[in-house]
């Protein structure tokens, strides 16, 4: 396992996801009107559309490189969350390519 994956492995553990606020489901304001229907601009859901690809391009080198397959949850979420992250292990996809 590379370094960077050990370090976020290693601090992924040591939180207690349980009772991040994070975790916790949030109820819609009192009066609120909750509506399916989306209102994600369109620039939104191409950005959101790269987004997964740049996830499944990610996934993809995990498997190359054979991480464990435990640890592909962990990385991914990590970049769903931080761009930082994804930029990071993009590029690492990117120069296996």
């Amino acid at each position: 396992m590379s370094g960077y994956l050990s370090r976020l492995k290693q601090i992924e553990n040591e939180k207690n996801f349980h009772n991040s606020p994070e975790s916790e489901l949030t109820k819609p304001p009192k009066g609120a009107s909750v509506s399916f229907v989306s209102s994600v601009s369109e620039e939104n859901k191409k950005n959101s559309d790269i987004q997964l690809l740049q996830i499944e391009m990610v996934r993809a080198w995990l498997c190359r490189i054979n991480e464990l397959v435990e640890d592909h949850n962990l990385v991914l979420n990590k970049c769903r969350n931080d761009p930082e992250a994804l930029e990071y292990f993009l590029k690492h996809a990117k120069e296996v390519n």
